[in-house]
């Protein structure tokens, strides 16, 4: 298990009473928008497509955690996920 020294929980949208929750998790929470009545989670993004496990895994292969090489090759991972947070 990790120990890390700090946890930040960043989100693009969630309802207010989850975060409130979530705050005895985290050390800190980054929440653009929080909603008193947040409905489903699909309203609140332009595609919400179901994807499968195999795009999930492809996904995560991707653009996973940065190796050692990597980083000090100056890599930088940009890639954005497919979700996309309505403007």
């Amino acid at each position: 298990m990790r120990n890390p020294k700090r946890l930040v929980l960043a989100v693009p949208v969630a309802p207010s009473d989850s975060l409130s929750e979530l705050r005895r998790e985290a050390d800190d929470i980054v929440c653009l928008e929080d909603h008193l009545m947040f409905g489903a989670i699909d309203f609140y993004y332009r595609d919400f497509r179901q994807i499968s496990d195999e795009e999930v895994i492809e996904i995560l292969q991707r653009f996973g955690r940065k190796t050692e090489q990597s980083s000090l090759a100056g890599g930088v991972n940009d890639g954005r996920p497919d979700k996309v947070p309505r403007e």
